[in-house]
Order: C-alpha cells, then structure tokens, then sequence
C-alpha cells in the first residue's frame, strides 16, 4: 500500500457535506466518491435521536475477550489495538479505487463516531462542516428524503442539535484532527475559508476549489426550480431572504428551544 490516507468531511444531513468534498476533490492530492455509510454502523455505539444500536465491531471484540484463555487474552489486545489494525486494512480498501495521496469520505454521520475515527486512523483530519440549523431544518423538511427527519419539524430540530454538538464537543477535543467549516463562508468569504481548510490539511492552496464552489452549489435547499435543479449554479444572494424566515412564531420558538443553545455555542446567533 501506498502512503496514502483517509480524511473525512462530515456533519448534519443537509450541511453541503457532499458539495464541499467535491470541491476540495478538485485538488489534485484529494479524491472523493459516493458516501460508503458504513463506518458509523460499524463502529457506532449510539443512534441518532430515537434509536439505539451497539457497534458491531465493539460487540465482536468483548465476546472474544470473554474468553480467558482466548488469543485476544493471551496477546492482551486492546480496543485502541484493534481499531487501528482494522483500520490500516480499512484505509487500503478505500484507496484502492484512489490515485491521489488521500480519499475523503463523506458520510454524514461520520461526525458521531469522530473518536472512534481518530483512534482507528490516528493522523486523519476530519472536516466538520456546520451549517445554520434553521437552514438545515428547513432543507430537511423540503428535501423529499425517506429519514425521518425529513417528515418531522421537532425531529428535524433535534437532529440538527445533536449532530452539531457533538460534532463541536469533538473539535474542542481533538483540534488537532478536527477543524469546523461554516457553510456560510465557503458562500460569502471563499478564498479565505479554503485556504484555512487546505492549511489544516497541510496541503499547498490551489484555486481550483475556490472555482468550483463560485461556480457550483454549496448547499442544495434555495432556489430550486425544478427537481434535480440542485446539481446547477446559483445565485448566492437567494440566501439574503433564508426560508426559514416564512416559519410560524410556533415554529421558530420551538427550534429555539430545542437547539438556541447550540446555536450560540457555535457562534450563529
């Protein structure tokens, strides 16, 4: 195997998670594809709001380690132990369809397990991505998704709440590996927002990021017109009137008590 790594850019559903990967695949160390959606399940020990579900690797290693004179005994491998072997062999999986130095992978729900991910790949670098909550409520609920979510305005709330604090606790954490993103100024400040992203990448700037952003979407809830219509350019000054505005005062009062809290930890309000 190459020296090659696995970086990740994750964060709430609805946050330009995906948008942003391609961009920054457009330099020539950094390659991307389709969201794999299976590390969180198999390294997860806790669900997003309503469900609940034990890590299937976490599972595995305490029933082998019930065995007192099994080989995980006798060789005294750790949880840390583990992760990391899985993860040399899970870091040659992904980059084998890759021919640059690093692959991004840009499932969502990665940001839950971002602990989990640095232990098992102890120099990856994780893009939190955060975006305003009441835009991505507001993008959940018009997004036409098969979650949850996208059916309920509270669950909507709640989810956006969960995944940004403990995406933001992470940070706070371990800044070494995990730098938050806002998708506000990947809009309004770009040259500036990446080039802070490629620093933290240790990776030399290269503008063709920048262009793809000024010229592609960086989230997919404004303007639409038709239904795939997110995928084409539009005018950043649709985001001067969020849609979020035309919410009932019942409306905008419960996402407030649901996630004002997080929102003023992460600096948008």
């Amino acid at each position: 195997m190459k020296n090659q790594k696995l970086y990740f850019v994750a964060g709430c559903p609805r946050s330009a998670t995906s948008a942003f990967s391609w961009a920054l695949a457009e330099h020539e160390k950094l390659m991307t594809s389709a969201e794999s959606n299976f590390l969180f399940y198999f390294l997860k020990n806790e669900q997003i709001p309503t469900k609940q579900s034990s890590s299937v690797l976490y599972n595995a290693y305490e029933t082998a380690k019930q065995v007192e004179d099994g080989w995980f005994n006798k060789h005294n491998v750790s949880q840390e132990n583990l992760l990391e072997y899985v993860g040399r062999g899970l870091t040659e999986m992904y980059c084998e369809t890759c021919n640059t130095d690093i692959f991004l992978e840009q499932s969502p729900e990665n940001i839950l397990i971002a602990d989990k991910l640095i232990t098992m790949f102890p120099d990856t670098k994780i893009i939190h991505m955060i975006r305003d909550g009441r835009e991505v409520v507001n993008s959940m609920l018009k997004s036409g998704f098969a979650s949850p979510w996208s059916r309920d305005f509270n669950l909507a709330c709640e989810t956006w709440n969960h995944y940004v604090n403990k995406g933001y606790e992470f940070s706070q954490k371990y800044p070494h590996n995990i730098l938050n993103v806002y998708q506000k100024d990947l809009v309004f400040d770009t040259e500036n927002a990446v080039k802070k992203v490629f620093e933290f990448l240790k990776l030399d700037y290269e503008e063709n990021t920048v262009k793809y952003l000024q010229t592609k979407r960086v989230n997919s809830s404004y303007g639409n017109d038709e239904k795939n219509d997110f995928k084409t350019p539009k005018d950043p000054s649709l985001l001067k009137r969020p849609q979020w505005e035309s919410w009932s005062d019942t409306e905008k009062k419960q996402f407030y008590k649901i996630a004002g809290e997080t929102m003023k930890k992460v600096g948008l309000i």
